[in-house]
């Protein structure tokens, strides 16, 4: 599963998102749009953070810890 956070600079969830992602034992990458416009474009990204699973959006904004361990769990299943 390969999982990728997009953010502003600016984001005051990111940091949130990492340590939650990190607590959960899920490895990510975290693209910035300054840094990696294209990644923006592509995804049509206008809510920061976005989460990218396997290249496809899964949720546009800050989840909740439970929703965000729904998501992972059921994007980890479904690649059994």
């Amino acid at each position: 599963m390969q999982v990728v956070l997009l953010a502003t600079r600016e984001c005051p969830h990111l940091f949130l998102l990492k340590r939650c992602l990190n607590e959960m034992g899920v490895k990510y990458t975290s693209k910035l749009s300054d840094e990696n416009p294209e990644y923006f474009e592509k995804f049509e990204v206008r809510c920061s953070p976005t989460i990218i699973v396997d290249g496809k959006v899964v949720y546009r904004g800050m989840p909740t810890p439970l929703k965000l361990r729904s998501l992972m769990r059921a994007r980890a299943i479904a690649q059994i």
